[in-house]
């Protein structure tokens, strides 16, 4: 009877210890409410930042690597303007360069104009030059003066052809609006509306002759970094060669096939225009003439 007894204590002890346990990790297992809601909580923010964070990673990732965006424009004209230019870049919230010289580059003073890029420069004559600048927000202005740079006025930028906010973009903008030029430009020439020639970053000199509607390859001029036309036939270019950071070429058949003429001092060649036999090229800060067709060449005055 005994024996019965404490075989029946012990049976009872061990079913309360198996409710204990069963209570023990039932209340282990439970979180309460305000817990709860403040771990959600902190959970959610945690995802929210990590999707953020995941959002940002992703978005820098897939953004092209820019080129050099402050590339150097030049543009000359008939009676010795010239406009020279940095470029800049309008995502920076920098401020371009634009300067102007109405005696042949022997002084240059700061346009008055603040924009954050240039995408063209244009000299006819002191008494009509102008360039295509944006604002913070890369919205892309002409800017006009007509007295030697006096004065400025702004005008659309719509009918003119001038380079894209993004270096890395195939498209340049022609007097009808943005077309795709088959190559991304490192430089560009206009003989008319109708009519330009873009350096393409591959070496690939390609033209248009329909307002950008249609591009064909001219030729090829390998490491190309600015280009030139003075007329149908006849244009310039700067390219590094082997043997030379900042070559000069001419080319006497449409830019078919290019001639090298001199090899310029300096090591970055930038920019590069001229009207007739007059060339001004600027190599790294330096600005060079050759008053003989790109063949011998002197610093600016």
């Amino acid at each position: 009877m005994r024996k019965n007894l404490a075989i029946g204590a012990v049976a009872a002890l061990l079913v309360a210890d198996v409710v204990l346990i069963g209570l023990a990790i039932r209340h282990t297992n439970t979180v309460p409410a305000s817990s709860t809601s403040k771990s959600s909580s902190s959970t959610s923010q945690s995802q929210q930042s990590s999707s953020t964070a995941a959002a940002t990673s992703t978005s820098a990732a897939t953004t092209p690597a820019k080129k050099d965006a402050h590339r150097a424009l030049l543009a000359v004209g008939g009676d010795g303007t010239i406009l020279r230019s940095n470029g800049g870049d309008c995502t920076s919230g920098g401020t371009a360069t634009v300067e102007y010289s109405t005696d042949k580059g022997a002084t240059f003073k700061p346009a008055s104009q603040q924009v954050s890029q240039v995408l063209r420069l244009s000299a006819q004559a002191s008494n009509n030059f102008w360039f295509i600048g944006t604002d913070a927000s890369c919205q892309p202005t002409l800017y006009r003066s007509r007295d030697g740079g006096a004065t400025w006025v702004s005008e659309s930028a719509g009918g003119a052809w001038y380079f894209s906010t993004d270096p890395t973009s195939t498209q340049i903008f022609s007097p009808d609006g943005a077309v795709e030029a088959g190559c991304t430009p490192v430089a560009f020439s206009t003989l008319s509306a109708q009519q330009a020639y873009v350096a393409c970053s591959s070496g690939d000199v390609r033209v248009t002759k329909n307002r950008g509607a249609k591009w064909d390859t001219a030729g090829q001029l390998p490491n190309i970094a600015a280009i030139a036309f003075v007329n149908l036939s006849r244009g310039f270019a700067l390219a590094a060669t082997a043997d030379c950071p900042a070559a000069a070429f001419t080319t006497e058949d449409a830019g078919t096939t290019w001639k090298q003429t001199a090899c310029l001092p300096g090591t970055t060649p930038k920019a590069i225009d001229g009207v007739g036999d007059t060339v001004y090229a600027q190599v790294d800060d330096a600005l060079q003439v050759s008053k003989d067709g790109a063949v011998t060449w002197n610093s600016t005055p």
